[in-house]
């Protein structure tokens, strides 16, 4: 008799038992894991057909990311990619398989319509949403021909508006809308980039307008300040060479003519009810005048 106390016959009959309990549970394991197993579909390409056996879709993956593309008779008409290091973007594409409208979610996210020929995919318009500090959101509009046109941007010192020549350059022979603290304004800019008029409106100021020379110096400049309107005159180096002041209410008009180096050098005027000039020279001034 074995030392357990247990007869033979007993003692085979619980091992018995035993292994069938182990078998049970070793069945058991096995038909969750091909279970767990039948629902994962692991493949690096996947295409969906229909009856006849033409691929509607397809689903790619790489290092760089996935790609889905739903197709058409002749190419994509839709894709959607979550490449690796940069954000998701969906493309839909027209009927002659060019790219027509994308929105990508990146660092800087965009929603863009394009248009071009085989090589080239012009957008026509871009909506920007930027996460840059001081930018906020934006409309740019391209022309058929792949030039910007038309962009409105909205930055921590206002929106602003800007229209494009149809030069390479969208800066040349533009023009810009602003509003900002200072009020709004507008700058005309010539075929060099170089703004040559400036007007505007100035908080509790006035109205100003400014033409330019070719090298951006202030030449003229009409403005409003308080109860008085002035022109200035300015030379090639911005010093001043005329000066006219007109008060609002009537009785002070004064015309004052500059020399070399900005001094005055002649100034004419009306004071209420006499008139009267100076003629400044380097050591002394000679005056006249008299009533009306």
């Amino acid at each position: 008799m074995p030392k357990d106390g247990l007869p033979v016959g007993a003692r085979l009959e619980s091992l018995e038992r035993e292994v069938e309990s182990l078998r049970r549970e070793l069945r058991a394991a096995t038909e969750r894991g091909n279970a767990q197993r039948s629902s994962i579909v692991r493949t690096r390409r996947l295409e969906i057909v229909d009856d006849q056996g033409r691929v509607h879709a397809t689903l790619d993956a790489d290092r760089s990311g996935a790609v889905l593309e739903i197709l058409g008779s002749d190419g994509p008409r839709v894709r959607v990619s979550a490449p690796e290091g940069r954000g998701p973007a969906v493309v839909l594409f027209g009927d002659d398989g060019a790219p027509r409208v994308s929105l990508h979610a990146e660092s800087v996210g965009h929603w863009e319509v394009a248009e071009g020929g085989e090589e080239m995919h012009a957008p026509w318009a871009m909506l920007v949403a930027s996460t840059a500090r001081g930018i906020g959101p934006g409309l740019a509009v391209w022309d058929p021909a792949g030039r910007p046109r038309a962009a409105l941007v909205v930055t921590d010192e206002g929106p602003g508006l800007y229209l494009s020549g149809d030069g390479e350059d969208p800066a040349k022979d533009a023009l810009v809308l602003q509003v900002t603290g200072d009020g709004p304004s507008a700058a005309f800019h010539d075929g060099g980039t170089i703004p040559r008029i400036g007007l505007g409106v100035r908080p509790e100021m006035g109205p100003f307008l400014t033409f330019l020379d070719a090298a951006g110096n202030a030449r003229i400049v009409a403005q409003e300040e308080g109860d008085r309107a002035s022109i200035e005159l300015f030379d090639g180096n911005e010093e001043p060479s005329l000066l006219l002041v007109s008060a609002a209410a009537g009785g002070f008009s004064q015309l004052v003519v500059f020399g070399a180096g900005g001094e005055a050098a002649l100034a004419a005027g009306v004071y209420g009810t006499e008139a009267g000039f100076e003629v400044f020279r380097e050591q002394s001034t000679a005056s006249g005048g008299g009533a009306g």
